[in-house]
């Protein structure tokens, strides 16, 4: 049910451990897919207060994070 950008975003947010340079390529990368993670929350969390149901099902939450296309493999 997770794209794989959340997918990416523990990779990336928790890797080597080591501190940062303010500005580096590094940080910019973590801040875009801290955004995009954001974001995804709130479509999530739009789309369970839109529903009449208790709970967003599994198919539901994978059309709201538009799952197909992210896993659908890209071409080069």
């Amino acid at each position: 049910m997770v794209p794989a950008l959340l997918a990416s975003v523990h990779g990336s947010m928790h890797g080597s451990g080591h501190g940062s340079v303010r500005g580096s390529g590094h940080d910019d990368d973590q801040v875009r897919i801290a955004l995009a993670e954001i974001e995804l929350c709130g479509e999530l969390m739009i789309a369970a207060s839109a529903t009449a149901e208790e709970r967003l099902s599994p198919a539901r939450i994978d059309e709201v994070l538009d799952v197909a296309r992210a896993a659908a493999p890209t071409a080069h």
